[in-house]
């Protein structure tokens, strides 16, 4: 018999991927048979050897193209269970890409405004009269009075959100006072603390203010106290500053003012009236001078020069007050005392006239105190034409002011006049009417007349023959006001 030959070995196993022969699977060697000769492996062909084709390439050989073969497939051995397709892997996803936001920096997430429910705005209490209201803050707690800051502050930067929150945290107080003191006059011995269910519920009525919100209010509370803190020590240089810029502007003006406009309305005043006991004296200290005219009329003229100018310094002083460059001060200044009395008694006065002169355009007269009061309280009545006239009332302005000043001194030197000459009336010497002095041409001589002295009255005991003061001026009516026109600070309308 034939020896059998051995097995032929198998084809070798290409990949797909890398082209290279792969060693067959190993046979099991059966006990006692010799080992046999390894054949030695076939030639690559360089066709086939994908590094060979690429060196080849590289060199400019062409070198054909060579389908791959797959490796035949082994048959499974018996007893060995097949297979499982191989699946094929799963395709990853791509990873989400993930945008990095900057952080926000610590501090301003409490600024984030969250979305809210919407709901219609609380309609804002009537307010309170500022009469009133003034009186009530004053018994309000110190917290009270900060959270109505914290009010004005929030209405101030939140308008929409927070429009009319004073007003009805004022309420609220008001209205918590009315409750609290009802509670305990129901019960007295009630705690009014959180264990108390109806003042519990009458604490929650209190208006609140979102986290935020008031977060940024402290904020500008901060911010106003520092500034405040600052301008007080600042201010009063400010102040005094302003004060001497103001002055030396408005000084010359008023000086220009009082010696022309103001003293040549006093001089037309007297010289217009031909009853005036020193309209004569007066024409003589504008046609002559003041020395002339002193010599012809003493009494009148010395009276007229003296009164004329404390009319004029006390104008200058008024002027000077209205436009904030003087400071008001009656207890040190005689002329500011003046002053003050002279227009509140032309107020009074002015009170008791017809009802027909108190009404100017619709408007009613108020006294100046009177005035001022009105616009504390009355916020709407802002002033219209000028700072002494508004929709609904008028009081006396700086011209009507100016124009009594200038009455009053000639009323003062009348009666100054007139008080002289009873005085020496009283004691028997008759003032003589003015005569032509000029002498005639040809003067006939007299003997000159025997000097007689009055008759003579007894000796006063105690003083009660001491001639008396001159009455105390008292302007006892209304002064007209169209007599002069001051233009210093412009037309003004009434």
């Amino acid at each position: 018999m034939s020896k059998p030959n051995a097995a032929a070995p198998a084809a070798p196993a290409v990949t797909p991927t890398s082209g290279q022969p792969q060693p067959p699977p190993a046979e099991p060697t059966n006990a006692g048979t010799p080992p046999e000769t390894p054949e030695t492996p076939p030639e690559t062909d360089a066709a086939e050897d994908p590094l060979l084709r690429a060196v080849m390439r590289d060199m400019g050989v062409e070198v054909p193209e060579t389908p791959i073969e797959a490796a035949p497939e082994t048959p499974p051995t018996a007893g060995t269970p097949p297979e499982a397709p191989e699946t094929p892997p799963a395709t990853p996803k791509p990873a989400a890409k993930v945008s990095k936001k900057p952080a926000i920096p610590k501090g301003e997430l409490d600024d984030i405004q969250r979305p809210t429910q919407t709901h219609k705005p609380e309609v804002a209490p009537k307010a309170m009269p500022p009469a009133e209201e003034a009186a009530y803050i004053v018994t309000l707690t110190e917290e009270q009075r900060d959270e109505l800051h914290e009010a004005e502050v929030a209405e101030r930067l939140f308008p929409d959100r927070h429009k009319g929150r004073r007003a009805r945290l004022l309420a609220y107080f008001k209205q918590f006072d009315i409750e609290a003191k009802a509670l305990l006059e129901k019960d007295p011995n009630r705690s009014l603390d959180e264990t108390d269910e109806e003042f519990a519920t009458l604490l929650a009525k209190k208006p609140t203010m979102p986290s935020a919100d008031l977060k940024k209010v402290v904020r500008e509370m901060g911010k106003e106290e520092a500034t405040a803190a600052v301008k007080k020590d600042i201010q009063p240089k400010i102040d005094e500053t302003d004060f001497k810029l103001r002055r030396l502007e408005v000084m010359p003006k008023v000086d220009s003012f009082v010696t022309k406009t103001f003293s040549k309305g006093i001089e037309q005043l007297v010289s217009n009236d031909e009853q005036s006991p020193i309209s004569e004296a007066v024409k003589a200290i504008s046609e002559k001078g003041e020395e002339a005219a002193i010599a012809e009329f003493p009494l009148e003229a010395k009276a007229y020069i003296a009164n004329k100018k404390l009319a004029v310094d006390r104008a200058r002083k008024y002027l000077l007050i209205s436009q904030q460059a003087e400071k008001f001060n009656p207890s040190a200044d005689e002329d500011h005392q003046y002053l003050a009395n002279f227009i509140n008694t032309q107020g009074q006065n002015m009170l008791k006239q017809p009802l027909k002169m108190l009404n100017r355009g619709g408007r009613q007269f108020l006294t100046r105190e009177q005035f001022n009061v009105m616009l504390a309280e009355k916020k709407d009545e802002a002033a219209t034409f000028n700072k002494w006239t508004t929709k609904s009332y008028w009081t006396f302005d700086d011209d009507a002011i100016i124009d009594m000043l200038a009455i009053q001194a000639k009323i003062d030197t009348e009666r100054g006049v007139n008080w002289v000459i009873d005085q020496n009336k009283s004691y028997g010497f008759e003032r003589q009417k003015k005569q032509n002095l000029t002498p005639p041409t040809n003067p006939a001589r007299k003997p000159p007349e025997e000097l007689r002295p009055p008759p003579a009255r007894p000796s006063p005991i105690n003083g009660s023959g001491a001639p008396k003061p001159a009455p105390p001026i008292d302007a006892d009516s209304v002064m007209p006001v169209d007599n002069l026109t001051t233009t210093l600070f412009g037309p003004q309308k009434n």
